[in-house]
Order: structure tokens, then sequence, then C-alpha cells
């Protein structure tokens, strides 16, 4: 319970610190990389501890 609002509060800080020091011109690209690496990490990070998981000795 307490990770999703603590991952909800700090998407907002971080969102609000790049509106912040990003310019303008720039800002929708990096709004989109950051979008980005973030869903990329949301499907690989599970396949990756997995397949470390699996791969342990036993």
């Amino acid at each position: 319970m307490a990770i999703p609002l603590l991952i909800s509060i700090l998407g907002s800080m971080v969102g609000g610190s790049l509106a912040d020091l990003i310019s303008d011109k720039d800002r929708r690209q990096v709004f989109a990389t950051f979008t980005t690496a973030h869903n990329i990490g949301a499907v690989l990070g599970p396949a990756l501890g997995a397949f470390f998981f699996l791969s342990i000795p036993k």
C-alpha cells in the first residue's frame, strides 16, 4: 500500500523538477525520453530479475 503512494509522490516531484529545469523547447523530448525509459524499466526489470533468479545455482 505504501509503495504505490510513494511512487505517485516521487513521480509528481520528478515531473515538476523536470518541468522547472528543462526549457520549453526541449520539454516534450525530455518527458518522452523519461517516460520511455520508465516503461522499458518496468518491462525489463522483472524479466532480468527472473533470469538472475533462475540462474542461481542450487
